[in-house]
């Protein structure tokens, strides 16, 4: 049984300076995103790519640990992050997730296999914007970036 359908139209983006938010294909009433893909399973890295790019974003690089998620999103400057909360390198999702937003406002969506209370909490303070729970339906990964992006968005845009 599906719960009901809901339908984010965001406007895009038209500035002559901006010339990576151009239309990628996918959805023509979505803001095309480049994203950073974090997760240790390359099936999961594999799958979450191609989602993406069927939903009309870039994929802009791809990482399996913290530390290399932050050095790719201070090189790569994503405009949002997808990432596991579990990951090897010494440091979480939700510490990497801190780091990246420490340098750079970036939204993050949180990959996890459960929901946790505490978790969703200590992800307000990093910049995490949504949580997604795996395995990840097309449906619920639009859903989290419309939504996640315009929370960035209507949050940044706040005098």
């Amino acid at each position: 049984m599906s719960g009901p359908t809901v339908t984010l139209a965001m406007p895009s983006c038209t500035s002559d300076d901006s010339p990576r938010l151009d239309k990628l294909g996918g959805d023509p009433d979505v803001t095309p995103l480049r994203v950073l893909v974090v997760d240790d399973e390359s099936l999961i890295v594999m799958a979450l790519n191609d989602q993406l790019e069927h939903l009309g974003h870039e994929v802009v690089a791809t990482a399996s640990t913290g530390p290399e998620a932050v050095e790719l999103a201070d090189q790569h400057q994503p405009d949002l992050v997808l990432m596991d909360i579990h990951l090897g390198g010494g440091m979480d999702g939700l510490e990497a997730a801190a780091e990246i937003n420490a340098t750079r406002a970036t939204p993050i969506i949180i990959l996890t296999g459960f929901t946790d209370k505490a978790l969703v909490e200590r992800g307000r303070s990093c910049g995490v914007v949504a949580h997604l729970l795996k395995p990840i339906d097309m449906h619920d990964l639009r859903m989290a970036l419309e939504i996640g992006w315009k929370h960035f968005r209507d949050s940044t845009s706040r005098p």
